[in-house]
Parts: structure tokens; sequence; C-alpha cells
């Protein structure tokens, strides 16, 4: 019943009463130089959607942000109604994720609505691309909500992925754009590593000196609401053990994963949780070296040119769940572990590992636009004048 009520709803917010909204406002002047951004699910606007906001505010636009929608059906309301009089009147939208309010109605003629997406690279499947899959949208639910409905543009962090993108979003690929991320360009700046390592060690002095070894997977559960860490699959007093004290590990857990995790006393020193302390980026730029799952930080990471290791213990699951746009095993720049044991291995012989070659054939399909150039391309390609 709670499934059949939720899509009620949905039909009668997204399909009768946004819509109704939207023909009234549409009346308005359209005001082009009004931008909005969004980002609902944040407190914050989104890195990407950040460093274009700036860049907007820099050239003379009126930015206009929603973050952080408020829980509970009359808050919605009045935050959906408040994004549809505002879109129906703007020069663009710009989303970084899904976001069904947007779908309601297509853009006025005139109007952009441009998707910049959360993650770089091609990696998970999601969007239209796992139909089906315990992770993703059934097709009728898919037509309820009208999923990415609308878009007159969207980016990615190479060439070689555009296809994958037209397949997630259900639309004509002449509107994806090779951009490149925007947010991925700060790691061509030297300061924002100096400034990040400065911030790391304030917080975490025990850290001097060691091999950091960034541990930062993926979430599990069918979706943002049921997220959750394995607690099971992540033994840190074997890798103390096994690493030693030469080795620091510093874990930052998904956005959508509240509970933190539990560093034994013994630990103390070795480990550290940055879940709510520092940003991904901040912690890709200062790792040594960068253990993940499914997480597709591993292409922002490629750009730093260092090792990684793939802690993939419940790889076939995941593959029945949602699946990969391309065959897991063949495309990781790095090697997999499937116990703790194999995964402190792997760690101790990282750099002698270590693939140059392979890691700058994976940097070039996936990450080819990003340069430290890549809010300019979106400006140029996006907001000409």
């Amino acid at each position: 019943m709670s499934r059949l009520w939720k899509n009620v709803k949905k039909l009668l917010i997204h399909r009768i009463y946004l819509p109704a909204v939207f023909l009234f406002a549409r009346f308005r002047r359209r005001d082009q130089n009004k931008i909005v951004l969004v980002s609902d699910r944040h407190p914050a606007l989104e890195p990407n959607l950040a460093a274009i906001k700036r860049e907007l505010d820099a050239r003379g636009y009126t930015t206009v942000a929603y973050v952080n929608f408020q829980q509970g059906l009359l808050n919605r309301l009045r935050d959906y109604t408040r994004f549809t009089i505002d879109y129906a009147a703007c020069g663009a939208v710009l989303l970084e994720d899904y976001f069904l309010p947007a779908y309601a109605n297509r853009p006025r003629r005139g109007t952009q609505l441009i998707q910049l997406w959360h993650a770089c690279g091609a990696f998970k499947k999601w969007g239209y691309s796992c139909i089906g899959k315990t992770w993703g949208m059934s097709a009728g639910e898919a037509r309820l909500s009208r999923a990415h409905r609308g878009y007159t543009g969207a980016i990615t962090s190479s060439e070689a992925i555009r296809e994958k993108y037209a397949e997630a979003y259900h639309c004509d690929i002449s509107i994806i754009h090779p951009t490149g991320i925007p947010r991925t360009d700060e790691f061509f700046d030297p300061s924002f590593q100096q400034s990040a390592r400065s911030k790391f060690f304030s917080l975490h002095p025990e850290m001097k000196g060691k091999k950091l070894v960034l541990y930062a997977p993926t979430f599990r559960g069918a979706d943002a609401d049921l997220a959750h860490n394995d607690k099971n699959a992540f033994d840190l007093p074997l890798l103390h053990e096994r690493l030693g004290d030469h080795y620091g590990l510093v874990l930052k857990l998904h956005p959508f994963v509240s509970e933190a995790v539990e560093i034994p006393a013994s630990c103390t020193g070795f480990a550290c949780d940055v879940s709510s302390e520092m940003q991904i980026n901040e912690m890709l730029s200062l790792a040594d070296i960068c253990v993940s799952d499914y997480s597709s930080l591993i292409f922002e990471f490629s750009l730093m040119d260092r090792p990684m290791v793939f802690y993939a213990y419940d790889l076939q699951a995941y593959i029945a769940e949602r699946d990969f746009y391309y065959d897991y095993a063949s495309m990781v720049p790095g090697r997999i572990a499937e116990t703790c044991e194999e995964l402190a291995a792997y760690i101790l012989s990282a750099d002698a590992d270590f693939d140059r070659e392979l890691m700058a054939a994976f940097r070039k399909k996936f990450m080819g636009a990003c340069d430290g150039c890549s809010t300019e391309r979106f400006m140029q390609q996006f907001f000409p004048n």
C-alpha cells in the first residue's frame, strides 16, 4: 500500500499540480539572466554547481540556489512550487542529480535544462541503463516520473563515454557535450593540494610521515534512503596488523551513509574517519594509494597518477543488483581484492604493481576532457555571451 500511495502522490504532484503551477508561472516575463541551480539532497551546492555558480556570479548573472529540500509533504510542496515558478521564467536550470520536479514540465523555448551529474566517467549503471534492476526504476516508474525528460544539454568527462550518458538519460547523443567536469579543475591548482594538506594534518597530526591509504567505498542499499556501509567486510585490526604503523588508513564514506565507522582503540593512530571533516577532492589530492570498490571517484583519482586497489568482496551481488557499463575486471586500473587479507597484501605491493601505462590509458578514455579548463569550456558551451 505504501508503494501505491507513493506513486499516487507522484502522479498528483508531478502530472497535475506542478504542470498547473508552471502553466500560470510561464506568463511572467522570462529573465534570461536568471540561472537556477539545484542540489536538493545536500546542505550546500554540490562542487560542480558551486564552481559554475562562482563563474556565473563573476560574469554578472543572477543565480538562485535550491539546496537541502525539507522532508515532509507540505515542505516538499512548498519547495517544489518555488522551484517551478522560477523554472518557468528563468534562462537556465542546472542539475547535478535526478530531480523529479524538473521533469514535470519541459523547459520553455529559450530556457536551458542542463544536467551536470555528480559523477565522472561511466562506471556503475544509472538512469534508464538499470531499469528493472534492484537498484533502478521499473519501466512503469520511469514512465510515471518522466525521468530525465527535457534536457537541452548535459556534460561528460570525456568523448568516449557520451553514448553511455545518452543511454542513461534516454536522450539524443547530440546534447551530450564532453566539456570535462568543472569540479576537477581544482586538482590542477597547486594551492588546492597545499591547502588540503594543511587542513588534514591540522586535524590529524598523528598521520604525518605515514603513507596515506584512502578507503572510499560507495554505499550499499537499494536507494539513498536505505544507504549503509557493510561493517563486516572491513577488518581494521587485521589491516593494522598487516600494514603496520608506516601506513595511515583514512576512511571517507559516501555522503548518503550517515553512520560513522567505529574505530577500535587498538587502531588509534593507524586509522581515522574524515567523512564529516574533509571534502572528497581534498582527500583524493592527498592520498598515496586509493582503495575503493564501485565508486566513480576512481576517475578523479586517476588524475593523480597514483596506485589504486579495488576491494570488491561482493562483486557478483552488485552486478546482479545494478551492473556496470564495462566489464569490471578488465576495466579497473588496479588489483582486485576479495578478502581483507588480499586487500592488505595488495596495498603493500601497490607501488610495485603500479602500471603507469595502464593508468594513462584509463585516464585518457574516461577523463580525457578534464585538464583544468572544464569550467571555461562549460561556460563557452552553454553561456557564451
